[in-house]
């Protein structure tokens, strides 16, 4: 009976995989050049490491006007979470 309790909580875990996308548009530039990223860990919903803020993204990738925002989540659900943004811009 237990056994079946865990495999079943593991599959039910393991369906939730997958990548979520959010696009956003900060300025209405129609293209970019450059393009920033910031990556964000999380481990169990507690042990947080890196920076995602949109500020990051826009330094790392050289970036003084930013275009268009967008936001990448994927992992294991109450496992493992890494959360993306990428900024383009000039």
């Amino acid at each position: 009976m237990l056994r079946s309790v865990v495999v079943s909580l593991v599959v039910v875990a393991l369906c939730g995989c997958g990548t979520v996308y959010t696009p956003g548009s900060a300025t209405g530039m129609a293209s970019s050049k450059k393009t920033g990223t910031g990556i964000c860990k999380n481990f169990f919903y507690f042990f947080d490491f890196g920076d995602c803020t949109i500020a990051t993204a826009a330094r790392n990738g050289g970036i003084e006007k930013i275009a268009t925002t967008d936001f990448a989540r994927n992992g294991l659900p109450y496992i493992y979470t890494k959360r993306t943004t990428i900024v383009t811009g000039e």
